[in-house]
């Protein structure tokens, strides 16, 4: 469900002054809680997402953070006044993180098999960028994985989203060519287009001036 951004801060103003967060939870009114803390009290605040496997917990980071973006002024020295600036990096950061990071469990087709740490930078009030650290990726599944499993989501890319040619000169076929990659018995995945993933991976190295990779 879609809201427009007057609607949103009606409904983060009557929850949170009810005291209902303490019952249902919103991501966009825990951030806005999170954010009058943090001015008020001048002490940082952390917000947690957790739950099991395919509960939403990239997503709802993601809600977090554009609600925190797009509602916070912007500091001194930004090289822009557009708030979706800040929204549109942290996700291109995370099309790239989640392709080396993201694989298909039994659970999820687009499981984080790695922890993400993001800290928004604040100065008065006024957000001035963001920092992101990962931890604990889970490296054995590059050489193992489970039935009805992939690896990691940038190997499946790859074959469908590099030029033929390109293949050709790495002698890569196909994904069910190697054992690393076949051993799931799962090669392509319900609801994922490798190929558009590919492409949407290649925007997002280009907008970080990473070099393109195909010819």
């Amino acid at each position: 469900l879609l809201h427009t951004h007057e609607i949103d801060c009606t409904w983060y103003k009557k929850h949170q002054d009810s005291g209902d967060l303490l019952k249902t939870p919103n991501p966009y009114a825990v951030s806005s809680r999170a954010f009058v803390r943090m001015v008020s009290r001048k002490k940082p605040q952390s917000l947690l997402c957790c739950g099991i496997s395919g509960a939403g917990k990239s997503e709802c980071a993601k809600q977090l953070i554009r609600y925190l973006a797009k509602t916070s002024p912007l500091g001194e020295g930004m090289q822009t006044d557009d708030p979706e600036f800040i929204v549109n990096q942290i996700v291109q950061a995370s099309i790239i993180l989640e392709a080396w990071g993201n694989a298909k469990t039994t659970l999820n087709n687009n499981s984080s098999r790695f922890g993400k740490f993001v800290k928004l930078m604040y100065k008065g009030g006024k957000i001035l960028g963001s920092w992101m650290e990962t931890y604990l990726l889970e490296k054995s599944r590059v050489i193992m994985q489970g039935p009805a499993e992939r690896n990691y989501h940038i190997f499946y890319f790859m074959f469908k989203g590099l030029p033929s040619g390109d293949l050709e000169s790495m002698s890569l076929g196909k994904p069910a060519d190697f054992w690393y990659l076949k051993q799931g018995g799962c090669t392509e995945v319900d609801g994922i287009d490798d190929k558009k993933e590919f492409g949407d991976l290649a925007e997002s190295l280009q907008l970080f001036r990473s070099p393109p990779t195909t010819s």
